[in-house]
């Protein structure tokens, strides 16, 4: 009974779009890859080091490192659309305290900094597609 009823609630017109998000989430999962950047100084992220979604920054001391444009990041993910989201995060092995920046585009909200041997998790939102626009935010 309880199935007969489920069944009936499903919006069938509305599965289509569930099961592409569906794929979308499960494909980037998947592709989730650790980046190690030994670059000593500054540095500019790239859309595939934050959509592998782990940067180990290990050398040189205090840096400021900046994020991908909106651009490059929404160019990046397939299917992009306003409201897609990932998780990031960024290891600090260096001996100074990394400082991000932002790139065209970008909104950065939340904790800017990464002392020394800690980590950051951020949380990247896409907010407008036509016009490239993302929100990242330090968790």
């Amino acid at each position: 009974m309880a199935l007969k009823q489920f069944s009936q609630s499903v919006d069938s017109a509305r599965i289509p779009e569930f099961l592409k998000k569906l794929f979308s989430a499960v494909a980037t999962l998947a592709g989730r890859k650790y980046a190690a950047d030994a670059t000593d100084g500054n540095v500019t992220l790239t859309a595939a080091q934050l959509l592998g979604g782990f940067i180990l920054r290990s050398a040189g001391a205090t840096s400021t490192d900046v994020f991908p444009t909106a651009t490059a990041i929404i160019n990046a993910m397939p299917d992009c659309e306003v409201g897609d989201a990932f998780t990031f995060e960024i290891i600090n092995t260096k001996s100074g305290t990394i400082t991000m920046a932002i790139g065209t585009g970008i909104t950065l909200a939340g904790t800017t900094t990464i002392a020394t041997g800690t980590s950051r998790r951020y949380l990247a939102i896409v907010t407008n597609v036509g016009t490239p626009a993302v929100t990242i935010r330090g968790l």
